[in-house]
């Protein structure tokens, strides 16, 4: 090695390391000359390896290997490294896992890692030597715990607790590591092993850890760390019970017993903070629902002894006595309101109502308590659902009283029934309890009765849909409402509302029992919205009332007038709340399916809020977009004609079909609406960029895509015979290519053929000159193009399931017939007669008396049943009975047909043509059109 280039190379490193912006952009220019040259990251790696040098020289030179690796290792590199070098740099990386200083080893690991990845193949030797070091590694880091842990015990003990920090966070950094070891780097293990020694030593910690935390010469910081330390050693515990569930049995016991002992006795209570409680009732309710402690129903020979075992375990805790004083101390200890949750519904009464109904079980203690004591009564039911029972008869014979001990008692016990109202489903007659107690104390309007008014219609929206008869449900109605009203609790207030979304999203809601609430329901919600200030409030009452739109239908149009007058005034409102504006669109739409055509008072405010929402230059359509196009269906649906307005929002459609969104399905909806509303009005100013999205997109997305799309197409040919096939000439022309090349998925095939055969039936002229095109296009023969276009035609008849479009397809062909487009038309005069055929068995119908009939003619008045519930639904009844396919008799149809012919192609040549058909067709043809 030359040394002269070493010592340069060292001046370069130190000067690179140094604070001089000169000194260091010159040794930055030499160490990017020498990158390339050969023994170069050599040089760097004997560099690192001489810990006698300066840290930042070393760390530095691994900075620089690193870097060159990244450019210089692959064999395609230009200018790669050799492999002589790169055999010295993978030997003396491997044997610097030893490095002690945290900063140049991370750069170490790093490097390890980037070799690895461009080519585990070519080092053979790194996996078995990583392996080698770990295989001790869980021992080393437990005696090192074990040795941190020592020290820190020994200066509590002295109460050193300044000394006592640093083997706190070597301890803790220690613990953790073996957390993840623990979960990650064991499948299993026995109950003589280094990780039942931990899990055993971590037991003995928890205790002595929380009653060194009461020392009262301990700090307030000192005592917050201990407390962490405490919480991540019980976060071993759950880790190893979640993870290893069977190997954690010899520890399942004594958890327990922790758990029971610092929950459920006052010694215990006494060393107890908050965060430590909500690890132990996690910890217990884990092992009471974990499925690796549930044996099968039929216990064989093949079942793990381990499940059995565990499951002995713990149910022989478990006994009644444990169970009773469990849930007792659940219910009456934890599960009342403590005075900072009675302050904080005073202070912020709309963020207690939030968390009250969204916080995760997890992080929170009073959730936490909640599916405890849910878990302990699904596993254990006859013996807790017997306790509560028992509490809960206590309570109804008990008499009414303001002392808020007693009132938050109640609430407990009420909060315990209300969470269990399906297992406690024959154990209380709630309508009967409901009549004689709880309405009594809802009617109570003391203030401190609050309390229990909260819970009780509370407990009422959980026993609804469970237990409550509909006559109970007459009662309870106006009681919400008073609930509800502006002098009473805001807290009360919401809770009432959501009690309300309950009883009329109940598949036993009776609208009829209500209709008499409905405007005492609309005015309360009303001013519930204007009093609360939280967008998360706003949206849950306004889902109430969105919700009550929707059941109400119809009827909510004698409420159209304040509705109209405070959805805007909430519109302004919300300013920047992308969710708020989210749930008011969509309260909106419910409304306008609910007004029906009286929605058109609305669009001085519908019509805004639409252009808005889908308007892709405004930042707001991201959250938007979805509602605001629904909102925008549902007014075209309700309209009575094409106002102005509308007309003019659809200039925010091009650029939503452009953008080729999860919402182009709703779009093309849109699309066909703003058709059956006006098809004239439509084509002349909405038509060409629907008819560039169809060229762009027929052929080019999925079927199903397609399919929507081909249904606009088929919707425009229908309404507009005459002026849609030259609206739409250039789409027309690639659906026959694709029908010609027969290369489409075949549901899409027979609309496309659906909608050839709406024009031959009532354009023929258009028609012709479609087929003449598409010849052209191919540089083929029209006749050519004709009889490719039968065949395909009669070859996809056994694909059209539905007989109306089956019909359309016999009265198109037959319709071609008389004309003598071409020769190829008479040629299949046998085969399109046959399909008659077929067809009139379907559907032709001879009643009693001998009159003939067909099943698909509506008569005007026929199944006009006025259940059509908006003007859309009214607009394609009428389309569809304009249609031949409901006017026309297939069997009149066939015969006026026929009888064209006759008169086209003269007898004989008819005759010739009849003599070609099966004679069995032939006779069956005659019993349907001669009669």
């Amino acid at each position: 090695m030359n040394e002269a280039w070493r010592d340069a190379l060292l001046l370069a490193l130190n000067h690179a390391c140094s604070q001089n912006p000169s000194l260091t952009k010159e040794a930055e220019d030499k160490l990017k000359s020498w990158e390339r040259e050969p023994g170069y990251y050599s040089l760097l790696m004997i560099i690192f390896k001489n810990k006698t040098l300066d840290v930042n020289i070393r760390w530095m030179a691994m900075v620089l290997m690193k870097n060159g690796v990244e450019r210089y290792w692959r064999k395609s590199a230009p200018h790669s490294i050799a492999e002589e070098e790169k055999t010295f740099i993978k030997q003396n990386l491997t044997m610097s896992l030893d490095e002690p200083v945290n900063q140049v080893i991370t750069q170490v690991a790093v490097l390890i890692s980037k070799i690895a990845r461009m080519g585990l193949g070519d080092w053979p030797e790194l996996l078995p030597c990583l392996l080698k070091m770990t295989l001790d590694i869980f021992g080393y880091i437990l005696h090192l715990w074990q040795s941190k842990t020592a020290s820190l015990l020994e200066a509590f003990q002295v109460k050193e607790y300044t000394r006592s920090l640093g083997p706190l966070e070597l301890s803790s950094l220690a613990l953790k590591v073996l957390r993840k070891l623990l979960v990650h780097g064991l499948k299993e293990f026995d109950p003589t092993s280094q990780a039942v020694s931990l899990l055993e030593a971590v037991l003995e910690k928890i205790k002595m850890m929380l009653h060194y935390r009461k020392s009262e010469n301990m700090s307030c910081s000192t005592q917050e760390k201990v407390e962490k330390y405490v919480i991540l050693l019980t976060k071993v515990l759950i880790d190893s019970q979640e993870h290893h569930s069977l190997s954690f049995l010899p520890l399942m016991q004594p958890v327990l017993e922790l758990c029971y002992n610092y929950l459920f006795t006052s010694e215990g209570k006494a060393c107890l903070f908050e965060t430590f409680a909500l690890q132990c009732c996690k910890l217990i309710k884990m092992i009471v629902k974990c499925e690796m402690y549930q044996p099968p129903r039929e216990i064989k020979e093949t079942t793990p002894k381990e499940i059995l075992k565990a499951h002995q375990i713990k149910t022989a805790f478990f006994t009644p006595p444990m169970l009773s004083e469990t849930i007792q101390q659940l219910i009456l200890f934890y599960l009342p309101l403590t005075a900072e949750d009675l302050k904080s519904w005073e202070l912020d009464p709309e963020n207690f109502v939030s968390e009250e109904a969204g916080e995760s079980w997890r992080y929170n203690l009073r959730a936490c308590i909640e599916v405890l004591y849910l878990s302990l009564l699904s596993e254990f039911r006859s013996t807790v659902t017997q306790v509560v029972t028992e509490m809960i008869k206590l309570l109804q014979g008990s008499p009414p009283s303001d002392d808020i001990s007693v009132l938050l008692k109640k609430d407990a016990v009420y909060n315990a029934c209300g969470l269990a109202s399906y297992d406690l489903f024959d154990e209380i007659d709630f309508d009967q309890w409901f009549l004689t107690q709880l309405l009594q104390e809802l009617n109570n309007s003391s203030s401190r009765y609050k309390i229990l008014r909260r819970r009780v219609i509370w407990m009422v929206g959980q026993w609804i849909n469970v237990k409550c008869a509909r006559q109970t449900r007459t009662v309870l109605y106006p009681v919400l409402l008073n609930l509800m009203n502006v002098q009473e609790d805001l807290v009360v207030r919401l809770t009432a509302a959501n009690t309300l979304k309950t009883a009329i999203d109940d598949v036993e809601f009776y609208l009829e029992d209500f209709v008499q609430f409905l405007d005492g329901s609309f005015e309360v919600l009303f001013n519930l919205l204007k009093c609360t200030n939280d967008c998360d409030t706003k949206m849950q009452v306004l889902h109430v009332l969105s919700l009550l739109i929707q059941r109400t239908g119809s009827k909510v149009r004698s409420f159209a007038s304040p509705l109209s007058i405070y959805l805007p005034e909430l519109w302004q409102a919300s300013g920047d709340h992308n969710m708020l504006q989210c749930a008011i669109v969509s309260t909106m739409t419910h409304l306008v399916e609910g007004l029906g055509v009286w929605s058109e008072q609305m669009y001085p405010f519908l019509l805004p809020l639409i252009q808005l929402s889908t308007d892709v230059s405004q930042p707001s359509h991201i959250y938007l977009m979805e509602d605001g196009l629904d909102l925008w269906h549902n007014v075209l649906m309700n309209a009575s004609c094409m106002a102005p307005e509308l007309l003019q929002l659809f200039a925010n459609m091009p650029p939503l079909l452009e953008l080729g969104s999860e919402n182009l399905r709703t779009c093309f909806a849109i699309v066909e609406s703003y058709v059956l509303l006006d098809p004239r009005a439509f084509l002349q100013n909405c038509s060409a960029p629907v008819v560039d999205a169809c060229l762009r997109m027929l052929g080019n997305i999925k079927p199903e895509g397609s399919i929507i799309l081909s249904r606009v197409v088929e919707t425009i040919i229908k309404v507009s015979p005459l002026d849609g096939p030259q609206v739409l000439a250039p789409v027309l022309l690639k659906i026959l290519n694709m029908i010609i090349e027969v290369e489409e998925h075949t549901p899409l095939l027979v609309i496309y053929l659906c909608i050839i055969g709406e024009i031959s039936l009532h354009n023929y002229h258009a028609f012709v000159h479609l087929v003449e095109n598409v010849a052209q296009q191919l540089s083929i023969q029209a006749g050519n193009v004709l009889s490719q276009l039968l065949e395909i035609w009669l070859d996809k008849m056994d694909c059209m399931t539905r007989f109306e479009r089956r019909k359309l397809t016999v009265l198109s062909l037959m319709t071609l017939l008389p004309l003598n487009v071409h020769n190829c038309v008479m040629q299949k005069f046998a085969i399109i007669v046959d399909a008659a055929v077929d067809v009139l068995h379907e559907i032709h119908r001879v009643e009693d008396g001998g009159t003939h009939t067909d099943c698909l003619v509506v008569l005007v008045g026929d199944g006009d049943d006025g259940n059509e519930h908006t003007e859309e639904q009214k607009r394609k009844r009428k389309l569809s009975l304009s249609s031949p396919v409901h006017c026309f008799p297939l069997w009149k149809f066939v015969r006026d047909k026929l009888q064209e012919c006759r008169s086209v192609y003269g007898h004989e040549t008819f005759q010739y043509a009849m003599d070609s058909m099966d004679s069995a067709v032939v006779t069956q043809l005659g019993t349907f059109i001669n009669h």
